[in-house]
């Protein structure tokens, strides 16, 4: 499965959250996102924006795995 597939299909994460940490500097990111991957209005979703959720993802993914009891 590739990045686009995993965030098409995820409904386990809050993807306004993961769209922000992808493009900051946008206000309306999460709508950006979603009409990225959907390849609305002449947008796609492209190596560039893999490359950044994949980056997003792995830190993420840091920060679980370095969760404790206590």
């Amino acid at each position: 499965m590739n990045v686009k597939e995993f965030l098409l299909s995820c409904d386990k994460l809050n993807m306004a959250t993961i769209a922000k940490a992808i493009y900051p500097t946008n206000a309306a990111a999460a709508s950006y996102l979603n009409r990225k991957l959907k390849e609305t209005d002449g947008r796609s979703f492209n190596e560039k924006d893999a490359i950044k959720a994949i980056q997003v993802l792995t830190d993420l993914a840091k920060d679980i795995k370095g969760l404790t009891i206590k």
